[in-house]
């Protein structure tokens, strides 16, 4: 999509808009970063309070450790111990007991014998004897292990700070003595008021977790997964409201004497001076943000001025070379920046421009020349065209005209031979009708003589005329033969001149070609001229070969009629021996006889020679009618090739 901001208001929007988002990513980070140090303040003070809870719960254990040894390395209570005097500890103990209760915070004091049987409790004298060593273990490993043994654990009367000391006298061990100090509300609140924060200690028991006891109002901050982590030794921390005000929590494992879990603790502290920071950062990196927007717009909006002034009149000056005013000034640049680059490439564009306007008015000159040469060479080449096929096409036009007339002349010939064979024929048919009269008169010859005299001298001078006739009609074909032959070197000129034309227009064609679009045209019509040269020796190729047929026809007939003036010699001969018979009429009547067969013999031959004669002059009559038809056709192609000629001078002069 386009758009319709100016570069300035771009550049200005752009620099905004990542100033921006600079902003947000450092303000996002800063942000990211202050709660990222807030939550490790939170978790180290949490920890600290956790580490300081673990502290005092120590203590306290020691406390009582400290004053279960006094009471322990007392003789008057090895003594009692020794005894098993239950009532010398209580008058020993029973005072003290009342004054470490209320200064000292001492929930339970009693004695042990092996391995965990309550011998005394002397804060409560009346219960004793009953067995220990299911719950209190505790006691069962300061008699076992004849240690101290301190820490957390449950008891009768519940969870507390357990001091068990082994009694022993002259090394012989006795039991225990224990010091029980209170770990239970008054606790809590305590250690509250001392570190500032809530507590809540939750004990696992067989259903889940529940409140043992604390300082904490409301619903607590963790789930029941979170109890169960606590309790595999994991920490978790949470951020919350309690009520309105900010606080952060922590889950923490709590565990007996032994090292056991006996549940979690739930610490809370108040994190409102976190929280106050945080809100302080936030609101001091927007403005930190919002600050460098502005100064980024304002920057921007410098730069892009900087940047887009320059280009606004490079612009201009675009403009102007675009509308073709060459002449305009182009701004000098004293930068080397990529504005500096650009009014440096406007001003080689403007030169490039100028010298190009220069050369297009020069190739525009070359052109017109070149269009004027371009003419006078093709006006020269249909010229020099025109001379060299215009001849051509004369002599093919006249050659197509004097073999047509050569045509006709053989038809006439091949007619006129036709008639003389007829003719022959007829003569044949008569001397044969005259044989067989001899033949029948033989038997008569002597009393006939007279009129086979007469019939001879008939004979004779009719197979003189066959005879006569015979030459005449070999020399009519003769000349038919010659006739052929000039048609045939006639289609061979004309084939001679097709080859030329087609050179012709295999040249003009190679001219079109370099001529280029200009001589598109003259290809055309040198490709339609090389066309018809093809077509002209097609058509002189078969002229040729019809001559050669009539050629091969003439030779056949001329050695027909040879033939038959051969025959009709021989029956001149005959006759002549006829007439020199009839002197010898007696003698010679069988010779006569004989003689007379032979002579309708030969007569039959010739009758069978004048009808292939007969043959050879209707083919030689057929051949001489396809040469007039192949030489009409060569004059009506040679006038076409000339008005195709005229057509293609015509548009190379129009080219």
């Amino acid at each position: 999509m386009r758009t319709s901001l100016g570069l300035r208001m771009r550049i200005t929007v752009a620099l905004a808009v990542t100033a921006a988002a600079t902003a947000l990513i450092a303000v996002l980070g800063a942000m990211w970063i202050i709660a990222g140090i807030i939550d490790r303040a939170d978790q180290r003070e949490l920890r600290s309070h956790y580490d300081a809870l673990l502290s005092r719960i120590a203590e306290e254990s020691h406390r009582a450790a400290a004053m279960s040894t006094v009471v322990a390395a007392m003789p008057a209570t090895q003594e009692a111990m020794a005894k098993q005097d239950r009532e010398a500890l209580v008058r020993l103990f029973g005072p003290v007991f009342a004054a470490t209760k209320s200064e000292y915070g001492v929930e339970q004091f009693q004695f042990h014998t092996p391995p965990a049987t309550s011998f005394l409790r002397v804060h409560q004298p009346a219960k004793f004897g009953d067995d220990l060593s299911s719950f209190r273990k505790t006691v069962v490993e300061a008699n076992q292990e004849r240690k101290v043994v301190v820490g957390l654990e449950g008891g009768v009367a519940g969870l507390g700070i357990r001091g068990v000391v082994p009694i022993a006298q002259a090394g012989k061990h006795l039991g225990s003595v224990e010091f029980g100090l209170t770990f239970g509300q008054s606790f809590l609140d305590d250690f509250k008021v001392n570190r500032h924060v809530d507590i809540a200690f939750h004990l696992a028991d067989s259903s889940g977790f529940k409140l043992f006891g604390g300082t904490l109002k409301g619903k607590s901050f963790f789930e029941a997964a979170d109890y169960g982590r606590a309790t595999g030794g994991e920490f978790t921390v949470r951020q919350g409201k309690l009520d309105t005000t900010p606080v952060a929590a922590l889950l923490a494992p709590i565990k007996d004497f032994s090292g056991k879990p006996l549940g979690a603790v739930e610490l809370v502290m108040d994190n409102t001076d976190y929280v106050a920071s945080a809100d302080r950062a936030w609101l001091l990196s927007i403005g930190i943000a919002t600050l460098a927007l502005i100064l980024a717009a304002i920057v921007g909006y410098l730069i892009a001025r900087g940047i887009s002034r320059p280009i606004l009149s490079i612009t201009n000056v675009m403009r102007e070379l675009a509308d073709g005013r060459l002449d305009v000034a182009v701004p000098e640049s004293r930068t080397n920046d990529e504005v500096g680059a650009m009014v440096k490439a406007v001003a080689v564009f403007r030169d490039n421009a100028i010298n190009f306007s220069k050369l297009q008015a020069d190739q525009l000159e070359a052109k017109v020349q070149s269009e004027a040469e371009k003419r006078r060479a093709f006006a020269a080449l249909a010229d020099n065209f025109e001379a060299s096929i215009r001849d051509v096409v004369t002599t093919v036009s006249s050659a197509a005209v004097e073999m047509e007339h050569t045509a006709r002349s053989m038809s006439a010939i091949v007619e006129q031979s036709r008639q003389q064979t007829r003719t022959v024929s007829s003569a044949s048919a008569l001397a044969s009708e005259n044989v067989q009269t001899v033949a029948a008169a033989a038997e008569e010859l002597s009393s006939s003589m007279t009129e086979i005299s007469r019939r001879l001298a008939h004979a004779t001078e009719v197979v003189g005329r066959a005879a006569s006739d015979g030459q005449a009609s070999n020399a009519r074909v003769q000349s038919l033969a010659d006739a052929a032959q000039k048609i045939g070197d006639v289609v061979s000129f004309i084939n001679g001149i097709a080859g030329q034309t087609n050179l012709l227009a295999l040249n003009a064609t190679i001219e079109a070609a370099r001529a280029g679009e200009a001589g598109r045209g003259f290809a055309v019509v040198a490709s339609e001229v090389k066309a018809l040269a093809t077509q002209t020796a097609k058509a002189t190729e078969e002229i040729g070969a019809q001559v050669t047929a009539v050629q091969g026809e003439t030779s056949g007939a001329v050695n027909g009629i040879q033939s038959i003036c051969a025959t009709i010699r021989e029956v001149d001969e005959i006759s002549a021996a006829i007439a020199a018979a009839v002197g010898q009429q007696g003698t010679a009547t069988q010779e006569i006889a004989q003689n007379v067969q032979q002579a309708a013999a030969r007569t039959g031959e010739v009758s069978h020679n004048i009808a292939g004669v007969t043959d050879g002059i209707a083919a030689t009559g057929t051949a001489a009618e396809e040469v007039l038809v192949s030489a009409i056709e060569l004059s009506k192609q040679s006038q076409r090739l000339r008005d195709e000629v005229d057509r293609f001078l015509a548009q190379i002069r129009a080219a």
